[in-house]
């Protein structure tokens, strides 16, 4: 996937030619990538020996992908990485922060110079207002899963009926996601399925934690599920399947051997 990334970057595809400027890799759009490639990322952190794979292909990579929740997300989960594992491995967190800060700044500058460009942020607040208006409507099991789509239209009137003007400068009326697991658990089940979905994954952040901070590579993995956790407040990381495969993956991997 990354491979295809890069071609794409370079205007080059070798499987699905995306246009010029535009990042889809094998996966059809480029939040998917982002979000998808927190996960090798820290798993090459984990593996320890394949640290270096991550560093000088994996971390470009996500950064010419475009998505900045997958950045955001990998920011947060390498600072608790590093904040972490400080003062033991100052030498390796030193060379890990100073070439990912160069990577991220050469990517930000030269690569999305429309990064404060907040016109999705401001789509995305839309999609999260017109879920919580769903939410309202049927807060305690939701109105099926993946219902969002088939619901938002009537939400969508009921908000304008409140605010004219509400739709305006909104580029994309015919949204299809919440663009946030946490709203779209909640619109999809209720209370019910949002309380036993995300108590699961904190019990399980909570368990592993004391083994994670004995252990570098399980601390990689549990880093890296709180990074894709924090990319899941802008992407919907239940809705794709490779990302919630993996998430999956991670849990099980961090809820190995505890008791």
């Amino acid at each position: 996937m990354s491979i295809e990334t890069y071609a794409q970057w370079l205007g080059d595809s070798l499987i699905f030619p995306a246009g010029v400027g535009v990042i889809t890799s094998t996966i059809g759009n480029s939040n998917y990538v982002a979000a998808y490639l927190l996960f090798p990322i820290f798993a090459c952190l984990a593996l320890r020996k394949t640290w270096l794979l991550a560093l000088l292909f994996l971390i470009p990579a996500l950064i010419i992908s475009r998505g900045r929740a997958g950045w955001i997300g990998f920011a947060v989960g390498m600072g608790l990485y590093a904040w972490l594992t400080l003062p033991k491995h100052r030498v390796r967190l030193a060379i890990w922060g100073a070439v990912s800060i160069l990577i991220a700044t050469w990517g930000v500058i030269t690569y999305k110079p429309d990064v404060l460009n907040s016109d999705t942020l401001r789509c995305r607040v839309k999609y999260w207002q017109a879920g919580w208006e769903i939410i309202r409507e049927n807060p305690v099991l939701g109105i099926g899963f993946d219902g969002y789509r088939s619901e938002v239209y009537e939400a969508q009137a009921r908000i304008i009926k409140r605010d004219p003007g509400w739709m305006k400068k909104w580029y994309d009326k015919k949204p299809r996601r919440v663009h946030n697991m946490y709203l779209e658990a909640l619109a999809d089940g209720g209370i019910v399925w949002a309380i036993a979905l995300f108590a699961f994954i904190g019990r399980i952040l909570y368990r592993s934690y004391h083994r994670a901070r004995e252990d570098l590579s399980v601390l990689a993995v549990w880093c890296g599920l709180v990074a894709v956790l924090v990319n899941s407040i802008f992407f919907f990381t239940a809705k794709i399947l490779v990302t919630w495969v993996m998430l999956w993956v991670f849990l099980g991997i961090l809820d190995r051997g505890e008791k």
